[in-house]
């Protein structure tokens, strides 16, 4: 950040990485409550889980590709590229989640 803005006093630098940092998090913690609210479905047997659990991958696919492209002001990506990798690689993750979802027989 102190490169794509030089001459920002110290304090709107933690700042803005401190928005960055609660973003990614609160996106973190929507995802793991999402996927939690999925397994129950499964365990359940609930006939709602397909539909959920495909939901829940396009959203967290959609915020994955957002973090990854979304650029601003001085910044080229404001998510830096390695953490908006390391944040793509749940979205794996559920596309497998919701694979195994389908494939199950319906209950």
């Amino acid at each position: 950040m102190r490169s794509a803005y030089p001459d920002w006093p110290d304090g709107l630098i933690a700042m803005d990485r401190n928005v960055i940092a609660g973003y990614l998090a609160t996106i973190g913690v929507l995802g793991i409550a999402g996927w939690l609210w999925t397994i129950v479905g499964v365990r359940k047997h609930a006939r709602w889980v397909r539909v959920v659990g495909t939901i829940m991958f396009a959203l967290g696919a959609s915020a994955a590709l957002l973090n990854m492209s979304l650029s601003g002001g001085a910044y080229t990506n404001v998510i830096p590229p390695l953490y908006s990798t390391l944040g793509a690689l749940p979205a794996l993750a559920g596309l497998a989640a919701v694979v195994l979802i389908w494939r199950q027989p319906q209950r």
